[in-house]
């Protein structure tokens, strides 16, 4: 298997296998229709079974599951290349795309367990293939409905049963068109990227369909004949785009998303192709028929029927808070740019007033203003808190159960300037967006820990240059290491420090990249593409995390400073040599540390430290991020090479940029009471050379440690916790 794993890494940086490389690379770019057109080539003998399997992929992604079975069916004749783990591999993914397709045709229920408390499929034995988790986790189902016109035919349209149906039936299951973490620009460039295809010369053809069911209100809207026929169709494929003409065509992107953006809790937005024809209601009864059993899971909206269902009943769905008197609702729904006409509105508004009843309900809405609301939300939060506590101890289930809002942009300002707020669970809104973040730093801090687990040696002996500059017993790189190879042996090339660098890792490596994207969105505004804003973020995050972890950052930088081969109880090499250990082990450090210097003396050095993390992070994170951005423009897939190449470029900035920071801050940690401004000092009285003693072997680590880290940061941001790139 690490065999295998090699030669696929080998053939993603070197170029080979073309086609095999250019459908994988759309798999993991989320776009389906790009990868099942280049599919082709892999589909001509000689055939292999992992380039069978990833056209496999790629057609169920499209939801072309009958292709997607017969290719999984013909990787398992004796003629096509690969081994018995390959071939296992493909029957897994037979048999799930077989239960898909009889989802699809509704055959079967959904692959996510019970309705009511749903859960993600078994994992499949795949090969590291994290390309196949394109394949769809729940197929798209169209059950007893059909888009109808309404109110005699004059332009509007709505879902309505086309059959009888039992309480509990599943109605609809819809997966986005395009989603984002929130409404606006970025949903829109999500919607623009995935209606573009290679070279932005092609489109997805089922998403550019759906955007036209869905644009125009009123007389502009196209028939329901019509949009049955697009909407229905779940199956994928790449469309031409006329010279000239943007991939979206005529349609405007943000009409469409003012009227039929779904949000889910703030940090997810999304559009959708049959939920949007769902109509608002203010009508228990006609808001109530059906269920949405969950969204995060594969990001599908799954409607349930709630109670019995006559044929012809209309499907509603409510826009926004119903609990408001009348004035309250029809304040809302002017946001909207409609009245709402439904059997509550209309009743309230024509028969109500003036009446005993009236003056009753009035009444009522005045109690329900005062202290029974109250009461009703402070037992939602206790009901909410016992749910927290169930969904972090099953994360993948979070966001079950979680109540949807339908939010569009013109309803999202008061006329105060203040944000309404979509969901009603802001402590599930926290546990989600909270388990996001520490998903973020996890993933970065895994990536720093591998890597400076690999850079250890260099660290080192940059940390023993750096205060060796009277005796100078450590000169030029490879001196060094021959030196101390010779000296305390491969055990004492890689072990000093060890443990504090995978602290400093998780803690200060693992806050300034997790929380990149955050300070950077916050930044950012509406100009994402802003150098400065980058560079800022950057900064903001390096000294944040320099100074939250400066404690093992100096532990380590003593224990390497330290190090060498102890002979009965004092050291015998090294820059101590003649001395006993002054720590037993990292955290016995930390505690004489604090015992001897206190708690300012584990902060030692934190001045140079931010202002080296501070350089060091917005050198390194603003150029890899232009980077990728800059060869994104340019056609470059978004994948290992890509994060290759800009890391070494960001590796080389960050250290020009920190060095000098890098050696003050070494000299201030190795001695317990010296100040930024001396050791500074000390260093310029040796020329200006000093600050740049040691660039070397600091440069021979950083850039091959961010040529490591980053991609290795990615891939698990994206194949293991299922984030976007950074």
């Amino acid at each position: 298997m690490a065999f295998a794993a090699l030669r696929r890494l080998g053939q993603s940086l070197l170029g080979t296998d073309a086609p095999l490389q250019k459908v994988q690379a759309h798999l993991l770019a989320d776009e389906a229709p790009a990868a099942w057109q280049a599919a082709v080539e892999l589909l001509e003998p000689p055939c292999s079974v992992e380039g069978l399997a990833s056209a496999a992929v790629a057609a169920a992604a499209c939801d072309h599951w009958e292709e997607a079975a017969r290719i999984l069916q013909g990787a398992q004749h004796p003629e096509v290349r690969g081994n018995d783990e390959e071939r296992q591999s493909c029957r897994a993914l037979l048999g799930r795309v077989e239960e898909l397709r009889a989802q699809q045709r509704g055959e079967r229920g959904l692959l996510c367990g019970p309705l009511w408390r749903p859960e993600p499929p078994t994992e499949l034995p795949l090969p590291n293939w994290g390309w196949a988790k394109a394949l769809p986790q729940v197929a798209e189902y169209v059950g007893p409905v059909e888009v109808r016109w309404m109110n005699e035919g004059i332009g509007e349209r709505g879902l309505f049963t086309s059959r009888p149906v039992k309480a509990g039936e599943l109605l609809l299951v819809s997966r986005p068109i395009a989603s984002a973490e929130r409404n606006g620009a970025p949903l829109i460039a999500e919607l623009r990227r995935k209606c573009r295809g290679p070279k932005l010369r092609a489109v997805s053809g089922r998403a550019k369909k759906r955007l036209q069911c869905l644009a125009g209100g009123g007389g502009a809207a196209l028939s329901p004949e019509v949009v049955t026929e697009a909407l229905f169709n779940c199956t994928d494929t790449l469309a031409s785009v006329p010279q000239g003409q943007a991939s979206e065509g005529d349609l405007n992107l943000t009409e469409i998303l003012n009227h039929n953006v779904f949000t889910v809790d703030p940090g997810f937005a999304a559009l959708y192709g049959l939920p949007s024809m769902l109509n608002h209601s203010c009508d228990g009864r006609g808001a109530s028929a059906m269920k949405l059993v969950l969204v995060f899971f594969d990001k599908a909206m799954i409607f349930t029927a709630t109670r019995d269902l006559e044929a012809g009943e209309e499907l509603c769905h409510r826009y926004f808070d119903v609990e408001g008197s009348l004035a309250d609702r029809q304040g809302e729904s002017r946001k909207w740019g409609f009245a709402c006409a439904c059997r509550r509105c209309s009743f309230e508004a024509q028969q109500l007033p003036g009446t005993p009843i009236g003056a009753a309900v009035d009444s009522a809405l005045a109690e329900f203003r005062g202290e029974l609301r109250f009461e009703m939300r402070a037992l939602s939060a206790a009901l909410e808190a016992k749910d927290a506590e169930v969904l972090k101890k099953r994360r993948h289930l979070r966001a079950a159960n979680v109540s949807v809002g339908l939010v569009s942009p013109k309803a999202t300002e008061c006329k105060n300037g203040q944000t309404l707020q979509a969901s009603r669970k802001p402590l599930i809104n926290a546990l989600v967006a909270s388990d996001r973040m520490a998903l973020d730093v996890l993933a970065a801090g895994s990536g720093a820990a591998i890597t400076d687990s690999i850079f250890n040696p260099l660290a080192m002996i940059t940390v023993r240059q750096q205060v060796d500059w009277e005796r100078r017993m450590y000169h030029g790189l490879l001196p060094s290491l021959r030196r101390v190879l010779a000296e305390e042996g491969l055990l004492g090339l890689w072990a000093p420090g060890l443990v504090a660098t995978w602290l400093r890792a998780f803690s200060q490596t693992g806050l300034r990249i997790g929380l990149y994207p955050r300070i950077k969105r916050l930044y950012h505004g509406e100009s994402p593409d802003s150098l400065a804003a980058k560079i800022g973020a950057g900064a903001t995050t390096g000294s944040m995390a320099a100074a939250m972890a400066n404690p093992a950052d100096l532990v380590r930088v003593r224990l390497q400073a330290d190090a060498g081969r102890i002979v009965e109880g004092c050291y015998v090499s090294g820059l101590r040599a003649g001395h006993e250990p002054r720590y037993a082990h990292t955290f016995k450090a930390f505690e004489e540390i604090f015992r001897k210097e206190g708690v300012i003396g584990l902060w030692n050095g934190v001045q140079a430290n931010v202002a080296r993390a501070a350089l060091l992070s917005a050198g390194q994170l603003s150029t890899y991020d232009q980077t990728k951005q800059v060869a994104l423009q340019a056609g470059w897939v978004d994948g290992p090479r890509l994060h290759l190449a800009s890391s070494c470029l960001s590796g080389f900035v960050a250290q020009v940029a920190c060095m000098p920071a890098d050696v003050v801050k070494t000299r201030m940690q190795t001695a317990t009471s010296e100040g930024a401004a001396s050791s500074a000092l000390k260093i310029l009285r040796e020329g200006p050379r000093g600050f740049y003693r040691g660039f070397v072997p600091a440069a021979s680590r950083q850039v091959p440690v961010m040529a490591v880290q980053m991609p290795i940061v990615e891939y698990i941001r994206k194949h293991i916790f299922g984030l976007e790139y950074l």
